[in-house]
């Protein structure tokens, strides 16, 4: 019982996460999207998703090399549409 109120907002925040994870699965990134012109990716990040080409937010948040924060701001890039 000490536990689950010494733990309940490190839990509350884990299960907000994995709630926000599995809606990455749904966000598609467009056929031919420039990953290079992509400003705030680190350049290992946009070598390997040019490389493997992800149809999701959540394949590119697997790939070895691309970071949480990589894929933050690759969320920014497509909800602005600009890339």
């Amino acid at each position: 019982m000490e536990l689950n109120i010494k733990y309940a907002g490190y839990i509350q925040r884990e299960l907000q996460d994995v709630k926000k994870l599995a809606g990455i699965e749904k966000i598609t990134i467009r056929e031919g999207f420039d990953f290079s012109k992509v400003v705030g990716l680190k350049q290992e990040a946009k070598e390997k998703l040019i490389h493997f080409s992800p149809q999701t937010v959540g394949q590119a948040s697997r790939i070895a090399g691309v970071s949480y924060a990589d894929i933050q701001v690759l969320m920014v890039a497509l909800k602005s549409g600009s890339r």
